[in-house]
């Protein structure tokens, strides 16, 4: 999206900024998840790479102020939600500074329903300031219903138990957002995501199959017959694993961490379909992902 866009979506009397403007590079993406009382709970995950922030040739700019926002409007262009914030980066030391990346996340909660979502960041405090973000229309997904549902898929660089709380928690596990969705093949993707509203028989169990599909978006078959290895069947366009589950609840939370070490590099699609085995009822989420 263009420096206009983030304009629109952020013009106030607090934000004037200058005519010179270098671009950010601010990989993002958007998941959802069921909250309570029938809302929706958003989850944008973005990145902003260090070396952009930081002269290293120069040793300039070590320490960084990034000044960050976050807005939600309705179809009429109203504000639901909005935030602003500044945070002061030191290039080594600050918690959310992973893998080369100052990573964030804006959480909201909201009625399912069409949105118009703007977020941005911004390097104050050099010339000319370094400004990215976007500005999109998204329909918030409806989990208001007692059919098998599964949320998006959270992609990671690592998922862990969590030892104490920080904005990666999540249900007692850290999980640190991947914003390119772009993974290293020679380790595992990381997946987080969940189930709601499985069946449960006459002991409260669950009974449920997860099968993870993952199909190259332009297909070449020496890529595709390198991948049947790793996930022991499926055809040449198409290469599966599954694995069958149970639990005591009708909500499941699930982590996997896929390995695809003997893949080429490519555009790839991560299909996640669950199939109840109490009731044969089926549902299914997607991603994008790369894989280099």
């Amino acid at each position: 999206a263009s420096t206009k866009s983030v304009e629109v979506g952020f013009d106030t009397d607090r934000h004037t900024w200058s005519e010179k403007i270098e671009p950010l590079d601010t990989p993002y993406y958007f998941a959802t998840f069921k909250a309570p009382s029938g809302e929706t709970r958003v989850e944008l995950y973005y990145g902003v790479a260090v070396a952009q922030l930081t002269d290293e040739a120069k040793n300039q700019n070590t320490n960084v102020t990034l000044e960050k926002g976050f807005a939600l409007q309705n179809r009429e262009w109203r504000p639901v939600h909005r935030i602003d914030r500044q945070v002061k980066l030191q290039s080594s030391g600050h918690p959310q500074i992973i893998n080369g990346m100052y990573l964030d996340i804006f959480r909201y909660t909201a009625p399912p329903d069409s949105y118009q979502v703007s977020f941005y960041a911004r390097q104050v405090e050099v010339a000319p300031n370094r400004l990215g973000g976007y500005n999109f229309s998204e329909r918030l997904r409806d989990y208001n219903s007692p059919k098998l549902l599964v949320s998006d898929l959270l992609l990671a660089f690592s998922i862990e138990p969590a030892a104490r709380e920080d904005l990666f928690t999540r249900r007692d596990l850290r999980l640190v957002p991947n914003p390119h969705r772009s993974f290293d093949r020679q380790k595992p993707v990381s997946l987080y995501f969940e189930i709601y509203n499985l069946s449960l028989d006459p002991e409260g169990k669950s009974a449920f199959t997860i099968e993870y599909t993952v199909q190259l978006v332009e297909k070449k078959k020496s890529t595709l017959g390198k991948i049947g290895g790793v996930f022991g069947g499926g055809t040449k366009s198409k290469i599966s694993l599954s694995a069958e589950h149970e639990g005591e609840s009708a909500t499941a939370i699930e982590t996997i961490g896929l390995d695809l070490s003997k893949a080429e590099a490519g555009e790839f699609e991560l299909t996640v379909t669950v199939t109840d085995r109490h009731n044969k009822t089926e549902a299914k989420t997607t991603s994008k992902l790369w894989l280099y």
